[in-house]
């Protein structure tokens, strides 16, 4: 187990992985950086939204690394790619999205083309208990309508 899963794996609710892991973040700003630019006070939505990315893009290099550096070389697939039937793209912010029909749709972007996620990952099964939770502990169909505005989740 390698540095990045050990550290995934000691939250046990993703909210406080993100909070934590903006905290981090935070932190090396400012070492980074000049006292006027040192950011302090509550948590940003930008710093959550930016810890958020971090978090995913590490769960997909290490889950979809080939078709990652595959698509970003603009090669097409392996046929026996688990994915290969979701149309998978890199999205503007480097993460793995579903692609497909709903391209013309009025939809949010987000849920046109969510972010991939594997079945058997730490980090997919904390999101699937936060959607749990914030549902009201709700049944599965409705903790699955909840998590697809988002995420799509490898054989959800």
């Amino acid at each position: 187990m390698d540095k990045t899963d050990d550290y995934l794996h000691k939250f046990s609710s993703y909210n406080k992985l993100l909070r934590i892991t903006a905290l981090i973040l935070r932190f090396k700003h400012n070492c980074q950086s000049y006292k006027t630019l040192r950011r302090t006070g509550p948590l940003t939505t930008r710093e959550l939204y930016d810890s958020r990315i971090r978090i995913i893009s590490l769960i997909q290099l290490d889950t979809f690394e080939t078709e990652i550096n595959l698509l970003k070389k603009e090669k097409s697939l392996p046929i026996n790619s688990k994915i290969i039937s979701l149309h998978p793209y890199l999205g503007n912010d480097n993460l793995l999205r579903v692609g497909g029909r709903l391209e013309q749709s009025h939809l949010h972007y987000n849920t046109k083309h969510p972010i991939l996620l594997p079945k058997d990952h730490v980090i997919t099964r904390l999101i699937i208990q936060e959607a749990h939770h914030s549902t009201l502990h709700g049944g599965s169909q409705l903790v699955l309508n909840q998590i697809r505005q988002h995420y799509w989740i490898i054989n959800g």
